[in-house]
C-alpha cells in the first residue's frame, strides 16, 4: 500500500502538468499560428526559426538547458518551471500543425459573423460558429 501512495502523488502531478500544458500550448500556439498565417510583421522570420528549434533539438538537451537557465537566474524549481518547459516544447507542435490549416481557411466565414458580438451570448454564439464551420469545405 505504501508504494501506491508513493506513485499516486507524482502521477497526479504528471497528469496535471499534461492537462494544463495542453490547454496553454493550444491557446498560445493557435494565436501564434494565426499571427504567422495572416499578418506580415517585423521578426516573422525569426519567429518561424524559433518555432522549429524545439522540434529539432533533442528533448534532453532542452530539458538540461532549461534546468541550467532556472538555476543560473535563481528561479526555484517546481511545478511552475516544469509547466513552462512543457508549454514551451508543445507550442511548436501546435503552430506547425495549425498554420497550414489556417492558410487555407476561408476567411469570409470569420467575417460572415455579426460585427458586434456583444448581444450574442452563450449557446447562440456557439451554434452560429458551428453552422459557419460546418459549411467550411474539407481540405486535404
Amino acid at each position: 500500500m505504501t508504494t501506491v501512495r508513493k506513485i499516486t502523488g507524482p502521477m497526479i502531478t504528471s497528469l496535471a502538468v499534461a492537462a494544463i500544458s495542453t490547454v496553454l500550448a493550444t491557446a498560445f500556439g493557435t494565436m501564434i499560428a494565426l499571427a504567422l498565417s495572416r499578418y506580415d510583421f517585423r521578426g516573422r522570420g525569426a519567429l518561424n526559426l524559433l518555432i522549429f528549434i524545439p522540434m529539432t533539438a533533442p528533448e534532453i538537451i532542452l530539458g538540461a538547458s532549461l534546468l541550467t537557465m532556472w538555476i543560473s537566474i535563481g528561479v526555484p524549481r517546481g511545478f511552475l518551471t516544469i509547466l513552462i518547459a512543457h508549454v514551451m516544447f508543445n507550442i511548436s507542435y501546435v503552430v506547425v500543425t495549425l498554420r497550414p490549416r489556417l492558410v487555407g481557411f476561408n476567411r469570409s466565414l470569420e467575417e460572415a459573423g455579426p460585427k458586434d458580438l456583444s448581444w450574442v451570448a452563450g449557446e447562440r454564439r456557439a451554434a452560429g460558429a458551428r453552422r459557419r464551420l460546418a459549411r467550411q469545405p474539407r481540405g486535404s
